[in-house]
């Protein structure tokens, strides 16, 4: 007499949990993928801000030098 296995009318507990785990990993992905996407994009950004304040700086120190030589011409 072999036994058949009992149908149930609703999916299992344990097939509806890790359908659910795979989804969530799905979701942690993508999330993982944006943070990734959008901290390289925050990294260049910064990059550029800290580039251009050096550029602006060493702008601001040679007007501040020609200025001195002008004066000094002047006096």
């Amino acid at each position: 007499m072999s036994t058949s296995p009992v149908a149930f009318p609703y999916p299992s507990p344990i097939a509806t949990a890790v359908r659910a785990i795979k989804e969530a990993n799905e979701d942690i992905a993508e999330v993982a993928q944006n943070v990734a996407e959008g901290l390289a994009e925050d990294v260049v950004k910064l990059s550029m801000a800290e580039t251009a304040v050096k550029a602006n700086a060493q702008v601001v120190r040679a007007a501040a030098e020609m200025q001195d030589e002008v004066i000094d011409i002047l006096v």
